[in-house]
């Protein structure tokens, strides 16, 4: 599942690649994907992109914008002279299976630009949307969102507020885009494993250095991810050595999701 770091990535290559083209055709393969008018999309130029969390804006110069979010499975795959897909050259195996072209069997919506290169959505499991908006809607289809993980309104100050006021679960709480847009799974995991936290310790019942020393692992492992310059630390390395102590890593289900942790480490205290 596309996190923070990965459509940032996204984001700033596509910045490098589609500002300033034409949309000059638009194919619509699975209306779920993408419920729009063509015409208010044909024709129109990218002028900016934007990111809150793990949504991506794509601003078109008649004052509309793609408002997108991968979900589970979406993927973005730019098309020009070699396949570049989530901002990155594909990787031997899944150029063979995607093949040298598209569309393939999970396109959804097809972006062709003036000079026919091309900007292919997928998304297997069809959670994933595009949603065309008027840019002075966004501020208020994202209300629903909290403070961006990167972005300066997420303090320290708020995030301990907001610990203090809450008796969940902290890694059920991470995960809660209303109250910090842009956590998944994966950075959750890790961020507590750096601040030696058990997935299960209350947010109320943390302590300011907890809580703060948090606060700067969110911070780290995002960048970190956007720069990928981190390996998982715990995410998906169930029965592995812990990278600090060599005590197995475990993995258990906390309310619908997987959570790791080193039982060593990231003592749950009575």
């Amino acid at each position: 599942m596309p996190e923070l770091p990965e459509v940032e990535t996204i984001r700033l290559f596509l910045k490098n690649n589609i500002i300033g083209k034409k949309i000059v055709s638009i194919d619509i393969l699975n209306k779920k994907s993408l419920s729009a008018d063509p015409q208010n999309i044909i024709g129109q130029k990218i002028f900016k992109l934007s990111r809150t969390g793990k949504q991506l804006s794509i601003y078109l110069d008649n004052k509309f914008l793609l408002l997108i979010h991968l979900k589970m499975t979406g993927q973005l795959i730019y098309v020009a002279k070699e396949i570049t897909a989530l901002g990155h050259p594909l990787d031997e195996f899944t150029r063979r299976s995607l093949g040298e072209g598209g569309p393939w069997k999970s396109t959804r919506v097809i972006f062709t630009f003036s000079d026919n290169s091309k900007l292919y959505f997928n998304d297997q499991r069809k959670f994933g949307w595009i949603k065309l908006i008027k840019q002075t809607d966004l501020d208020s289809f994202q209300s629903n969102l909290g403070p961006d993980i990167l972005s300066p309104s997420f303090t320290l100050q708020y995030f301990q507020t907001i610990l203090k006021n809450s008796t969940r679960f902290i890694k059920t709480f991470l995960h809660d885009q209303s109250k910090l847009a842009g956590v998944g799974n994966i950075y959750a995991n890790d961020a507590l494993f750096l601040s030696s936290i058990h997935p299960k310790v209350r947010c109320n019942q943390l302590t300011k250095a907890q809580s703060k020393s948090l606060y700067q692992n969110i911070k780290k492992v995002i960048r970190q991810g956007i720069k990928h310059t981190n390996p998982f630390l715990t995410y998906q390395r169930d029965g592995q050595a812990c990278l600090k102590c060599s005590t197995k890593i475990v993995r258990f289900k906390l309310q619908g999701r997987s959570a790791f942790f080193c039982p060593s480490c990231q003592k749950l205290s009575n």
